[in-house]
């Protein structure tokens, strides 16, 4: 039998979900050790007032590189309680985005360019991203815990109409990289979404010591396809399908049977998620899109015989409708028009 050919783009990162549990398994036994042998993690006992200066420990808080004071103590318990208030258990796809730092959005787009589910079970997906240029991996691993899952697959809902539903719900996070272990970690389980699996309590006192951010760069990719891919929509309309056949739905485990192919149609949307956008930013674009348009229109009018900018009454018409159509006041459309004429 002929071995398939990962496509162009993926080929670093392929691998099979057995090999991808392995690493998954490693990684996470790394993790743990090197979290148990640390002896630089400020815990909540010490955050909380019980430092015992001798240790000297560092942080970079204020932007020098220098030894931890009572101060310093004061002030990450006033940023772990506005962390804390903020979320009462799980976060949005799309919140992570709108929390997430310009830089990782920009390194998302410039150098995660894919990722793909390679194991279901029971709503917790893991997928599997490419690596950027200065790793030393080839492949990163990120688990969503889907928290509407279980209440989709009860529903009578069809699959295909309740996807979009889960897709938009509250989900659990984790990534098996060194940002997401020593930035993002500790802010997930303050916040109550991390998806495990460990809840972090070392305050991160050197590399994110104000708290910014919501997520590393491949899960922010993982999260942008959630948000904007339908070949997601699809596999999870695939997976509350499956579960509703099954007697227990909770220990469902399933397999991306074709990996290749799933990679293939999100190739075909690379257009879509190239960027990592923002709620805010895409209101801006969206308004400037309007007002382009509207001009647009307006002027067409203007220009042709008999039309509503010949005769006043009409004008008005025509520029309240216009305005109905996009999110603009009639006066608004007229001061667009009277300036499109001015300016010819």
């Amino acid at each position: 039998m002929a071995v398939k050919t990962p496509p162009k783009g993926f080929r670093d990162t392929f691998t099979s979900s057995a090999q991808a549990q392995k690493d998954l398994r490693t990684r996470t036994e790394e993790g743990l050790s090197q979290r148990r042998t640390s002896g630089i993690i400020l815990n909540p006992n010490e955050v909380a007032g019980e430092y015992d200066a001798t240790r000297l420990l560092m942080t970079t808080l204020g932007g020098s590189f220098r030894a931890i004071t009572a101060e310093d103590l004061v002030q990450f318990r006033i940023n772990a309680r506005k962390l804390g208030a903020k979320f009462k258990g799980g976060i949005t796809a799309k919140q992570v985005i709108d929390l997430s730092t310009a830089d990782r959005r920009k390194r998302t787009a410039e150098q995660i360019r894919t990722a793909a589910p390679i194991l279901n079970k029971g709503g917790t997906v893991k997928f599997q991203t490419s690596a950027g240029p200065d790793s030393s991996r080839t492949r990163h691993y990120v688990t969503v815990d889907f928290l509407n899952y279980q209440p989709a697959v009860s529903s009578p809902v069809a699959p295909a109409k309740i996807a979009p539903e889960v897709l938009k719900g509250l989900v659990r996070i984790e990534c098996d990289c060194e940002d997401w272990r020593y930035r993002y970690r500790y802010m997930a389980s303050v916040g109550k979404y991390a998806a495990g699996p460990w809840y972090e309590t070392g305050y991160p006192k050197i590399t994110n010591t104000g708290l910014k951010g919501a997520g590393c760069k491949h899960i922010l990719r993982v999260m942008t396809m959630i948000v904007q891919s339908p070949t997601m929509r699809s596999y999870v309309a695939k997976m509350v399908e499956k579960a509703r056949a099954d007697v227990i739905p909770s220990k469902v485990t399933e397999k991306l049977a074709d990996m290749e192919e799933f990679v293939k149609q999100q190739q075909k949307e690379s257009h879509r998620q190239r960027r990592v956008i923002t709620s805010e930013e895409k209101r801006a674009e969206r308004a400037r899109w309007n007002q382009k348009n509207a001009l647009a229109v307006a002027t067409k009018a203007a220009t042709a015989p008999k039309k509503a900018a010949a005769h006043g009454r009409r004008a008005q018409r025509a520029a309240e409708t216009l305005g109905a159509r996009f999110g603009l006041s009639a006066a608004q459309v007229m001061a667009l028009l009277a300036a499109q004429r001015d300016a010819s």
